[in-house]
């Protein structure tokens, strides 16, 4: 398909006069943005680490490059080129109040290339966000805009595309918007009830898993569990359920959109993920059994919500989702799932517990090095030259969390590890790290940094800010850390040519890049002394030179040097000739 895209303010506005937008129905469903592909891998809502999914993932054969369209009349408001998060994206709004994103893109149509070329030149950045006046690059449905990729933060070649509200930017559910069609007649399916253990600590509740019960399907789209033998209970409970959808004609499972608790006949709790703010998508990690997951147990939908939690998709909030178990008569309760197309799935059940059981507190053994810290206020640790601060509303619920001596040893670290946490604990905030310098036993501070020790997947930078013999860093993760000294510069060198090398027949001139250490910080590269746009792919190790006729005259000699440095400042640099 040819791009059509137009650098022309006045064209956007007389062809919004007489434009068929406005003849065309505000809810009427969107084009396929990938018209090689039908095929998706995540839909709108997904829970994922540290955030909601805000749109939907479709394949594209595991491999780049699929032409990438407007799905409706529009002009392009943002272009960003980076190698985290979405990548290289583009962002485009419409007349009918919607927006639109796409991610994770190989390239742009070649308008758009043209203009955040120039845009990189004029800023000498690599990375960059721009935003063009207002209708200056305009689109018609069905253009070629961009092509599908790998870039940033993607695990494998796709498309994310998400539709969000052009006025508050909030992502929504396409297809349950009916912005995109999928077919869909499949109602979801639940494979297991967990029953929690609710107690309340100074105003915030605590809650343990106490039971996990196998769901019997009777029929298409209704279930039950045997309860008989539950003769006992806390006397505060809550309820998770471990549920997936299937589409017709797709791959995979995905996420269900909506569940409702019910006791005898009574909405309890009840949530539907069609649209949220960004503020808010960190929740995701409450809005899950986080420490589940992280044991491989599965995932977890809560059906309440912790005591730090203010997510905007809770339709229903009684008592937080907790239930008083009643002893003296059966209560009944239902709780219905339904995906993004509306199939709905029901699974009944009744309780009658006898008695109630002791409820099993949380403790600490250790009050020295272990607390019991609060999402209300602030907590501090102290151990041995490290002191931890978990700010307020850092936790999503009560939590024990501790200091202790660790055993892992990572690559450059100079000092004792120590873990804090344990990291199945989520944060929403980030918590501060205090070593004192002395205390562990480290005599430099030439180059050192706190690390995070990852075991196999070895070690990741965390900060390295020194104030008065103590190193300061940042995290919104628990886990094991060090202090680590990184003196070893990166590694770069040439690809696919050599010193010297005649490059006609090549597009592209490709790096090496890597650090064992402390992690790449940044690069630059230069084209005969002149600042140069190279692309950063850290999945790949590659840093990557296009070759343009309007920057390299052809048929001489060039020399490129590309200087790259690491989080601690050692630089490297690598100098070569080529002719194109």
């Amino acid at each position: 398909m040819k791009s059509k895209i137009f650098f022309c303010t006045t064209f956007c506005i007389a062809f919004s006069l007489n434009s068929p937008l406005q003849a065309q129905n505000k809810n009427e469903g969107f084009g396929n943005p990938l018209p090689q592909s039908s095929s998706i891998s995540a839909v709108f809502g997904e829970p994922r680490n540290n955030h909601f999914h805000s749109g939907i993932d479709f394949r594209t054969n595991r491999d780049t490059g699929m032409v990438v369209i407007a799905p409706y009349d529009g002009w392009i408001t943002r272009i960003k080129v980076g190698y985290t998060g979405y990548g290289n994206a583009l962002y485009l709004d419409h007349r009918n109040g919607y927006s639109t994103v796409y991610g994770h893109l190989e390239r742009f149509a070649p308008v758009v290339e043209k203009f955040i070329e120039d845009c990189r030149y004029i800023s000498q950045k690599n990375d960059l966000e721009e935003f063009p006046d207002n209708e200056r690059l305009c689109v018609k449905k069905g253009d070629t805009i961009a092509y599908s990729g790998n870039t940033g933060g993607s695990t494998g070649p796709h498309l994310h595309y998400e539709i969000r509200r052009t006025k508050t930017q909030n992502p929504i559910d396409p297809i349950a918007s009916g912005l995109y069609s999928l077919p869909d007649n499949i109602a979801p399916e639940i494979s297991k009830l967990i029953i929690y253990d609710v107690v309340e600590i100074d105003g915030s509740y605590f809650y343990r898993r106490f039971s996990a019960l196998k769901v019997h399907k009777e029929k298409a789209g209704v279930y039950s569990v045997n309860t008989d033998g539950i003769n006992a209970l806390p006397k505060n409970i809550a309820f998770g359920i471990m549920a997936e959808d299937r589409i017709n004609d797709q791959r995979g499972t995905f996420a269900i959109a909506a569940t409702t608790l019910r006791i005898n006949g009574i909405e309890h709790f009840a949530y539907i993920i069609n649209e949220f703010s960004y503020t808010e998508t960190r929740f995701a990690n409450a809005f899950i059994d986080y420490a589940a997951k992280k044991e491989k147990f599965g995932e977890i939908v809560k059906l309440f919500s912790e005591s730090n939690c203010p997510l905007s998709i809770y339709e229903k909030n009684v008592n937080n989702g907790t239930v008083a178990v009643d002893t003296n008569k059966k209560t009944l309760f239902e709780i219905n799932t339904m995906d993004h197309n509306g199939n709905e799935t029901f699974l009944r059940f009744s309780l009658a517990s006898k008695r109630t059981t002791a409820s099993l507190l949380p403790s600490i053994s250790n009050p020295d090095r272990m607390t019991i810290a609060l999402p209300t206020a602030q907590s501090q640790l102290h151990h041995r030259g490290v002191k931890v601060t978990i700010p307020a509303k850092a936790l999503y619920g009560p939590s024990v969390v501790e200091i202790r001596d660790s055993d892992l040893i990572g690559l450059q670290a100079i000092s004792r590890s120590f873990s804090i946490g344990p990291n199945t604990i989520p944060l929403q905030k980030a918590i501060k790290i205090e070593v004192n310098l002395g205390a562990m036993g480290v005599n430099t501070m030439d180059r050192i940094y706190l690390a995070r020790l990852q075991g196999a997947k070895g070690i990741a930078f965390i900060g390295n800010a020194i104030n008065d013999s103590t190193i300061v860093a940042d995290t919104r993760e628990f886990g094991t850390f060090a202090v680590a000294r990184d003196t070893t510069p990166p590694l770069i060198k040439t690809k696919n040519f050599v010193d010297g090398e005649v490059v006609s027949d090549q597009k592209y001139l490709f790096f090496e890049i890597d650090d064992l250490g402390s992690g790449i910080a940044g690069f630059q590269a230069y084209i005969d002394n002149e600042w140069a746009a190279i692309d950063y792919e850290p999945k790949e190790k590659t840093l990557r030179y296009k070759l343009r006729s309007n920057r390299v005259q052809p048929g001489i000699s060039h020399i490129i040097r590309v200087v790259c440095n690491d989080n601690t400042g050692n630089v490297s640099e690598v100098i070569t000739n080529f002719i194109w």
